[in-house]
């Protein structure tokens, strides 16, 4: 194969591709606006929260556009609009679309229109949540009873975005509040690339010495979380499971 004929067909493929290029193009002048939106970092609160963006789209087509159908690729993601409304050529369209965020995680949606006209557009959402209190106590009331030498079990929980060992918990308590807690145990690896955190876990022993005051709390500190208050209520005597039964303390 001679120079000539290489040239020849390199410069027939650049054309080629020239041509697949303009024909995408072309195909995307339904509507203009930014059909993507990244919620970045959000801060949630427990147990969940619902971002909300709201997409404003041009018809920039030569004809009207109608909505028929608008489907979301997953049921985090909800979009709000009407069969009924017909957009002129150069004229405005709102949709709302939301994204739920149960956790702290990455999560990314799409929504793809469908209209009248047979053509299709796809919105796309995403963002990363993080718990502002990444720290949890289940269960979240403690039960005690009085000079109860076996005390009441609790799971302390933490979201840690850290690759270390948390430091232990400090706990601020009635004095007649006696706490002790096991080390922590990483109990879900996370992923730092899409800034989801791993989880680590800790148990604790709440045991009461005497008379428990009316609205009694203890707090759990722990570096760069606020402070988790965790409520006290008295009870008359507290289930213990039965070792020799197959339970565990």
């Amino acid at each position: 194969m001679t120079k000539k004929t290489i040239h020849a067909c390199i410069l027939i493929l650049l054309l080629i591709g020239a041509g697949i290029i303009a024909v995408l193009l072309l195909r995307n002048t339904t509507v203009s606006g930014n059909q993507s939106f990244d919620f970045g970092l959000v801060k949630i609160s427990r147990p969940s929260k619902t971002l909300e963006h709201t997409f404003h789209l041009t018809n920039v087509s030569d004809h009207e556009l109608r909505i028929t159908n608008a489907i979301p690729s997953c049921a985090c993601a909800t979009i709000s609009w009407s069969p009924d409304v017909v957009v002129a050529p150069g004229q405005e369209f709102i949709l709302p679309v939301t994204l739920d965020m149960q956790r702290s995680q990455y999560r990314s949606a799409t929504v793809r229109l469908e209209f009248a006209s047979g053509e299709m557009e796809v919105l796309r959402v995403k963002g990363v949540a993080h718990f502002e209190q990444p720290l949890q106590c289940l269960p979240p009331t403690i039960l005690v009873a009085s000079d109860d030498s076996e005390g009441s079990r609790s799971i302390v929980s933490l979201e840690w975005h850290e690759d270390s060992t948390p430091p232990a918990p400090t706990f601020v308590s009635p004095e007649n509040i006696i706490i002790t807690a096991d080390s922590w145990i990483k109990s879900k690896v996370g992923n730092p690339n899409k800034g989801t955190p791993d989880k680590w876990t800790i148990r604790l022993k709440i045991v009461l010495v005497g008379v428990l005051e009316s609205d009694a709390t203890f707090s759990i500190m722990q570096h760069s979380a606020p402070e988790l208050i965790v409520p006290l209520t008295l009870t008359d005597s507290i289930e213990h499971p039965n070792l020799l039964k197959g339970g565990s303390r």
